[in-house]
C-alpha cells in the first residue's frame, strides 16, 4: 500500500506503521475489525480466515494500537461531526442554491475560468428548475394504442392502400409490398384517423 509523503511522515512521527494508522484510521470512523484489517493489511487477505484472525488480534488487542485507536477516533471526530448533523440540517430550495452560485461567481474576475464554470453551473441549475416547474402538457408527446390490432388506424389504412392497388387482381395475386413513398402516403392517413380519434 503506498501513501502520500504526508501520510507516511504522519505514522513515522507517531512511531507506528502505515498500515497500523490505516486501521486505525478506519476503524476510528466506524469500519468493522475485519474489513479495516483487510484494507489496511490487503497482503493478509490471501491467509486462512484463522490466521487472519490471529494476526488481527495481535495487531489489534496491543496496548500501543489500542491508544493509537483513542488518538485517531479524537482526530477525525471533528470530519465525523458534518455527519452526525445531516439530520439536524434544513433542506434548501435550488433556486437559493443558485442564488449561492450566482454570488460566488460574482465575486470572482471577470473572464475567470472560475466565474465561467460557475455561470455554467449556475444555468444548470436554472434549465433543471425549469424542467421540475415545465407545464406537463405544454409539449405533448402522445402515443395511440389500439385495443387490438384488426383496430389499428395504420393497418386498416395499409389494408385499404393494398386492396386499391390491387383492385383488378385476383386475392391470390396481390402485391402486398409498398415502396417508401406509399408507405409515407399510408402513415400520415393513419396519422390523420388517429388524429379524429383524440
Amino acid at each position: 500500500m503506498t501513501l502520500s509523503p504526508l501520510k507516511t511522515k504522519e505514522a513515522k512521527s507517531l512511531k507506528v506503521s502505515v498500515q497500523e494508522m490505516v486501521l486505525a484510521d478506519l476503524l476510528s470512523i466506524g469500519y468493522s475489525e475485519e474489513d479495516a484489517y483487510t484494507i489496511a493489511y490487503p497482503d493478509d487477505a490471501m491467509l486462512n480466515s484463522q490466521a487472519k484472525k490471529s494476526a488481527m488480534s495481535e495487531v489489534i488487542n496491543r496496548d500501543k494500537f489500542k491508544q493509537l485507536c483513542d488518538t485517531r477516533r479524537e482526530k477525525n471526530a471533528g470530519f465525523l461531526s458534518v455527519e452526525n448533523d445531516a439530520e439536524n440540517l434544513d433542506l434548501i430550495s435550488a433556486e437559493d442554491v443558485a442564488k449561492e452560485v450566482l454570488l460566488a461567481a460574482k465575486k470572482q474576475p471577470v473572464g475567470s475560468k472560475e466565474r465561467a464554470d460557475l455561470m455554467a453551473k449556475y444555468n444548470d441549475i436554472r434549465n433543471e428548475n425549469k424542467k421540475e416547474i415545465a407545464d406537463p402538457n405544454e409539449d405533448p408527446v402522445q402515443f395511440f394504442f389500439p385495443i387490438a390490432c384488426e383496430k389499428c388506424p395504420l393497418l386498416q389504412t395499409y389494408n385499404e392502400f393494398i386492396a386499391k392497388k390491387n383492385e383488378n387482381k385476383p386475392r391470390d395475386k396481390w402485391v402486398m409490398e409498398v415502396i417508401p413513398d406509399e408507405m409515407q402516403r399510408i402513415c400520415e392517413q393513419a396519422d390523420k384517423r388517429i388524429s379524429k380519434v383524440r
